[in-house]
């Protein structure tokens, strides 16, 4: 018997930019969930999507591997991909990892929005 983590995503689609609410673990057995969402809304012409982390509790490195990959995606189409990411789990693992250097840009405070 295996136990799912939980985890949900949550797209809310704003005038300029859609937003990508992700609740619960962000590991290997979820990750593939959200990077479905992600490659179908920019597939569809999204060129501005916020990735929030806020209520991320875990993320491994396969989290860490959507964000690289998503942030890489949209500098070489010049597009924007950018992280919430007020989660003690996501802060944690970019510090650990060292990618809060990498993905600087990518950081955004759209806490509001």
């Amino acid at each position: 018997m295996s136990i799912s983590p939980f985890f949900d995503v949550t797209v809310v689609a704003h005038r300029s930019y859609v937003r990508v609410v992700t609740a619960g673990e962000l590991d290997i057995a979820t990750s593939g969930d959200l990077r479905a969402q992600l490659d179908e809304l920019w597939d569809s012409g999204w060129d501005d999507v916020v990735l929030d982390l806020r209520q991320v509790t875990f993320m491994d490195s396969s989290g860490l591997h959507i964000l690289i990959d998503n942030h890489e995606r949209a500098a070489q189409a010049a597009m924007r991909f950018s992280i919430i990411d007020g989660s003690e789990a996501v802060d944690r693992a970019l510090e650990i990892s060292g990618l809060r250097e990498l993905l600087h840009d990518a950081l955004e405070d759209r806490r509001d929005e």
